[in-house]
This record gives structure tokens, C-alpha cells and sequence, in this order.
């Protein structure tokens, strides 16, 4: 037999082994399959709306743990750039409000804590903003980038580290000591300054639209219960002059002022009689008057997970779990209505909002599909996938 058939045989033979199986059916996907896969989250769109930022996390099976490194998207160019890289997890960029900066969190080797670092918006390596004695939450650009705020526990004492390590003594669990104070970095100096006093705790701030008052919840200590203790006070950036505005029995969570500054809104699981054991509600406080209403009972009966002010102040945008998932909402501070804003067999997740450009940012989430970043304009109902 020719040599040269034979060699046509055996190469058909050997391409038909690696040929897709058209009528193969789908392999189903087991849970390691499903833990496997890459997971999209904390997206945020510059302050031009150009570019988008994001982390994405994906299992390292030999650390196990997930390992989560930020990239970046050109909207209008569609260019898609990896902006760190290592066996550290990056997390949760924010924008500098000029967008020419790039701050995130990470722990790397070295740092006894998670740190704040800051990485151009070009990228090239990024540098630790300051040497922090605890892991920072709740981190907040000023509007002038000056200053990072953020929230943090204050370092054990240096007796107790030592007892800790050599495990002589257990770690509390909750304690009525734990503090979580307010601080502040200069960006320029990496200067830490602690702004709220020693002996109350702060869960959740914000700054006014002028910039010059923080709102925040002031509470005796980071235990559950004392939580519920704490009220909503509002002070100047370096702590003077604290005002309290609330006196219950209730945690606010998510405290922000309204555009103009006359109405402060908040979160609470609680009716509007301030019984605790309802589904988290949406309120506003008026500044002046220091009364507060409920936005978010009567036919309403989905829960609050996040909201925000629009662009011109006359309404709230929310989302809200509705059942077996959470869609993003409406309410007009003029008619005192609520309108449902998207729908479908899907959740919306890590929803972010560019006031500036009346964005909003989210991943969609469902049981066909890995999360997403898809993208909307004010209250349309039309979505627009962009990763």
C-alpha cells in the first residue's frame, strides 16, 4: 500500500481524536467546577466615565483561598488591561476624583494588616500610602483627593500583641472595649490622624456636598448591641463641633446627605415606629427638624440592601431584594412613589452610582451565567453589558 495513503489515514485518524463531538451532550457542572470559575465584583466607573475598574477573584486551589487582581477597561476602545499581578489579593479600587489615581486595599508580605495603596491610572507599581495599625474600612476619597478616610480598630497594646502570639491569651470574639474609630491619611504626607474621640465607635459616615460636615453613626462600642445604642451625629473634618441629630433605640447604617444638605437618608430594620425585626427600610431625616419618615413600607414589601441620591437630588435609587433576587429601584421624593427599575431572572450585585454622569454600575448575576459588569442610564429600564 502507498506510504504516502497511509500517512493521510493516520493523520485523519489522529485530528478525529481532538475533533469537537458535535452531538456530545453538555457536561454537567459539579460544585468544584462552580467554585472554579472567576468572579467579577466592585466595579466603578471613573469620574469621566471612560474608563471602568474592577477586581476579579479566582481560586488558588494549592492557598485555599481566592485571589483577587484589578483590571481595567477602556470603554471606548474596549482595551482590556490586568493592572496587578501576585499571589496577594487587591481589593476594592476606588477612583481618585480627578481619575488620574487608582487607591485599593492589600496585604502584602511584610504588612501586618491590609493597607491602602495607590497605583496610577496607567498602571506601574503601586506604593503604599501609609504603615496602618489596622486594616481599613469604609474608605472615602475627599473631594479635593487631600485626604483617604476610613475606619479602623486601634492597635493592640504591645503587652496584649505579645501575650496574643504566644497564644497565653485568647482573642475576644466581641468586646465592649473594640472601639472603630474614624481616621483620616494625608495623601501627599501619608500622615494618619485619628478623627473621632477615643470610647465611641463609628460603623458608617459620609461628608456633606459642600465637603465640610461628616454625618456618622456614633455608638459605645463595635458589639452588636451597642450597636443599636448608637445615633446619628454630625462634626466637622477634624472632629469639632459634634451635633447629635437622632436619639432610639435602632442602628442607621448607610447615613448620607441629600445634594442639598437639608435631608439626611439611612437605612434601618426597623418599621416606621422604629420596631426592630422588620425588613431593612429606606428613611430620610430632616436636618432642620430632626424627624425622620419611612420611604420604603406599605405596599413596598422588598428589602433594602443599598441606595444612593441622583444626580439632581429629587430622587433615591435603591436596590432592594423582591423575593429570589435584588433589582434596582426608584423613589421620587416629589410623588412619594416607588418604581421598579430593572426586572428578570437575575440579581443585581455590587451596584455602584456615578452621580456626575447619572451611571449605574453593577454585575447580573443568575443560575445560566457568571456575574457580569453591566451598566445604566438614571431610571431606563435598557442595560448595556460592558465586560
Amino acid at each position: 500500500m502507498n506510504n504516502k495513503f497511509l500517512i493521510a489515514l493516520w493523520a485523519m485518524g489522529s485530528l478525529s481524536l481532538f475533533a469537537p463531538q458535535i452531538n456530545a451532550e453538555p457536561k454537567n457542572m459539579m460544585p468544584i467546577d462552580i467554585l472554579s470559575l472567576p468572579k467579577v465584583s466592585k466595579a466603578e466607573l471613573s469620574a469621566d466615565g471612560d474608563f471602568l475598574i474592577f477586581q476579579i477573584s479566582e481560586v488558588n486551589w494549592k492557598k485555599n483561598t481566592r485571589v483577587s487582581h484589578l483590571w481595567r477597561k477602556k470603554l471606548s476602545s474596549g482595551e482590556l488591561r490586568q493592572m496587578t499581578f501576585g499571589l496577594d489579593s487587591n481589593t476594592n479600587p476606588i477612583w481618585s476624583p480627578d481619575g488620574s489615581k487608582i487607591m485599593y486595599t492589600s496585604k502584602r508580605p511584610g504588612d501586618k494588616h491590609s493597607q491602602i495603596y495607590l497605583m496610577h491610572v496607567d498602571g506601574g507599581e503601586a506604593y503604599r500610602l501609609a504603615e496602618l495599625n489596622a486594616s481599613p474600612k469604609n474608605l472615602k476619597w475627599t473631594e479635593d483627593g487631600r485626604f483617604i478616610y476610613f475606619t479602623g480598630v486601634k492597635e493592640e497594646s504591645e503587652k496584649q500583641q505579645k501575650l496574643l502570639k504566644k497564644q497565653k491569651i485568647i482573642p475576644s470574639f466581641e468586646s465592649d472595649k473594640i472601639q472603630r474609630l474614624l481616621w483620616r491619611v494625608d495623601v501627599a504626607l501619608g500622615i494618619v490622624t485619628q478623627i473621632s474621640k477615643d470610647g465611641e465607635s463609628v460603623r458608617n459616615y459620609s461628608f456633606s456636598t459642600n465637603g465640610k460636615i461628616i454625618v456618622f453613626n456614633k455608638a459605645s462600642g463595635d458589639r452588636i448591641d451597642q450597636r443599636h445604642e448608637g445615633d446619628l451625629w454630625t462634626m466637622g473634618l477634624q472632629g469639632e463641633d459634634q451635633k447629635r441629630l437622632t436619639d432610639n433605640g435602632y442602628y442607621e447604617g448607610n447615613v448620607s446627605f441629600s445634594n442639598d444638605g437639608k435631608l439626611i437618608a439611612y437605612t434601618a430594620a426597623v418599621n416606621a415606629k422604629g420596631a426592630n425585626y422588620y425588613n431593612t427600610n429606606l428613611f430620610v431625616l430632616d436636618v432642620q427638624t430632626d424627624k425622620s419618615r419611612v420611604l420604603t413600607m406599605g405596599e413596598f414589601s422588598g428589602e433594602v440592601k443599598s441606595y444612593t441620591w441622583s444626580k439632581h437630588g429629587q430622587q433615591l435609587y435603591f436596590t432592594a431584594n423582591i423575593g429570589v433576587s435584588t433589582h434596582l429601584h426608584s423613589y421620587d421624593l416629589k410623588t412619594n412613589t416607588i418604581k421598579q427599575i430593572t426586572s428578570g431572572d437575575w440579581t443585581i450585585k455590587g451596584w455602584s452610582y456615578q452621580n456626575n454622569l447619572d451611571t449605574h454600575i453593577f454585575t447580573i448575576q443568575s443560575a445560566a451565567q457568571p456575574a457580569e459588569v453591566w451598566m445604566s442610564k438614571g431610571s431606563d429600564t435598557q442595560v448595556t453589558k460592558i465586560t
